[in-house]
């Protein structure tokens, strides 16, 4: 019904049937009342014929108050929930105010103004611009608490005003209780907002949320700068390709977030000496980490682009996916980092540094041979206290090795038990690059059962070097002939039975090799194992090669 009546009036105004400025002189002048810390009683006067007037048609005086609100030197800006009439007590109540009961100083929230020191109040509003509306809220070495439901934007009829907001909020100190802040009206097709809430000292905000809902082609931004910034158990989303950004008053500010979301959007963090971020949580959108010292700890990182600068350190953090890009002078580690996707860390720069705690958790599946780039940097890794046992930096699939052996400079051949079965990672370790490649699964066992196989199949060559020995000891006999011939070839079947001898020799060692690598406690290493086998494979056929050298002369020797 007042709507209607608002309306009504509207096209009154249109056709001149009467004058906004003659119904601003026979009421009241509404822009001293604003600038009033106690309007009823400053302009009581001026509220008497209102009083009379309201008598007889109090609704429409309520639109009328409205009305000339909105029309009359204030951008065109509704507040209808922040700033009210009560008709029972004709009392004046207002959002934002020096305490939660009575107040005596009034500083109405979308309108530029000025207040000193004190505590203000903003709780739960509802506002939105037709055409556009920005406005300054000054609390001169004052504290600003925000808290209830807060919306830039119309629900309801309102619903479809597209003006943008500009607003900005100044206090020496600003907190945020319990409070969700939206940005967007509720046909999500305007309702945009820039919001900046500047502190000299600290900025608090504690189990609050902000949203930046939809607001058709509109980009909504709100904006947190102050010596200090400490967030807690609240989160952030932005739904209009918008976002938000945390900034220090100086190169000194510290900020910090702690059990905090962060949703889409883009996302600015610089301007302080410091930003940590502890058990939070980053969900798509893009992040620029600016900060000279940025601390992630127990932290996740999903879908979403990052870009970190300066000096970064990160502890106990798990990463899903996501495009990392690395402008940092150094990139330090501590705690169990854990890599479920790509590793975030191929393209570094700067140099790198552990702590004694520090171990990537290799957390995926590799496939046989697979190569998998931990980290590189093109400066230069200092392992610390890691030079001497390198392979303990890395654990695979949340287990820790549970043997190794060095293959090379810095190489090795580690195993891990995964759910009952061994798996073998090789793992390089440079100046500036840490390096793994998956081996396979159970490679000591495959490589027992290829020793037991080798050990069979060379069995028939052992054996027959038993055989030629005593062919060769039972054809000494023809040493004695006088034959030329016949003393040339039985002195061929000595050597060669001598070399049968030399080669079983060395066949037999290599089985014994095998059998000590495809058994190690201490790791095994597949490389040497496969060294040796190929060794075992050539020595067996240079007896084999021998044993058929040494019947074909024992066939001619039995012919001359």
């Amino acid at each position: 019904m007042a709507s209607k009546k608002a309306r009504l009036i509207s096209r009154f105004i249109s056709k001149g049937s009467f004058k906004l400025s003659k119904i601003s002189k026979k009421f009241f002048k509404l822009n001293q009342i604003l600038k009033c810390e106690k309007p009823l009683k400053c302009h009581k006067k001026a509220l008497r014929p209102i009083k009379k007037l309201s008598n007889r048609n109090k609704s429409f005086l309520k639109v009328s108050v409205l009305l000339i609100g909105a029309l009359g030197g204030l951008s065109h800006l509704r507040a209808n929930e922040c700033r009210y009439w009560s008709w029972s007590s004709w009392s004046y109540q207002d959002n934002i105010e020096s305490g939660p009961n009575s107040p005596t100083h009034n500083s109405y929230c979308l309108f530029s103004s000025a207040q000193g020191s004190g505590t203000y109040y903003l709780n739960t509003l509802t506002t939105y611009s037709a055409g556009g509306a920005s406005f300054t809220q000054k609390f001169n070495g004052g504290t600003l608490n925000v808290g209830g439901n807060i919306r830039f934007g119309g629900t309801g009829i309102n619903g479809g005003d597209v003006g943008y907001i500009t607003g900005t909020y100044d206090a020496q100190t600003i907190n945020f209780n319990s409070s969700h802040l939206t940005t967007g009206n509720s046909y999500a097709d305007g309702g945009g907002a820039t919001l900046n809430f500047n502190a000299t000292n600290n900025i608090t905000i504690n189990q609050a949320s902000f949203d930046n809902s939809d607001a058709g082609t509109q980009k909504s931004y709100m904006n947190f700068k102050g010596s200090n910034i400490n967030v807690s158990g609240s989160s952030f989303n932005d739904d209009t390709d918008g976002g938000f950004s945390f900034s220090g008053n100086n190169n000194h500010s510290a900020i910090s977030f702690n059990q905090t979301n962060f949703n889409q959007g883009t996302y600015h963090f610089g301007n302080s000496a410091s930003s940590s971020f502890d058990n939070s949580s980053f969900n798509q959108g893009t992040y620029h980490f600016n900060s000279a010292q940025s601390t992630f700890e127990n932290s996740n990182f999903n879908q979403g682009t990052y870009n970190f600068n300066d000096n970064t350190s990160f502890n106990n953090d798990t990463f899903n996916q996501g495009i990392y890009s690395f402008n940092t002078n150094k990139v330090s580690f501590s705690g169990i980092n854990t890599l479920n996707s790509s590793s975030p860390f191929a393209s570094l720069k700067g140099s790198v540094s552990f702590g004694s705690d520090a171990v990537f958790n290799l957390n995926q599946t590799l496939n046989s041979n697979q190569t998998y780039d931990i980290l590189t940097t093109n400066g230069a890794i200092q392992y610390g206290v890691y030079q001497s046992y390198l392979w303990d930096l890395i654990n695979y699939k949340g287990d820790k090795a549970i043997s190794h052996v060095g293959v090379g400079d810095n190489t090795y051949d580690v195993t891990f038990d995964i759910n009952g079965q061994d798996e073998t990672l090789q793992e390089t370790f440079n100046n500036q690059s840490i390096i793994t490649q998956f081996l396979g699964d159970d490679l000591q066992q495959q490589a027992q059962q290829t020793y037991q196989e080798d050990v069979a199949h060379s069995q028939n060559a052992l054996n027959n070097v038993t055989s030629d020995n005593t062919i060769a000891s039972n054809d000494t006999s023809y040493t004695q002939s006088k034959n030329t011939t016949v003393a040339k070839d039985v002195q061929g079947l000595e050597n060669t039975n001598q070399k049968i001898q030399q080669d079983e020799q060395a066949l037999q060692g290599d089985l014994d090799k095998l059998k000590q690598l495809a058994n190690s406690t201490t790791g095994f290493n597949e490389q040497a194992f496969n060294q040796a086998q190929k060794q075992e494979q050539q020595d067996e056929q240079t007896l084999q090669n021998d044993e058929k050298t040494f019947s074909n002369e024992q066939e001619g020797l039995k012919q001359a």
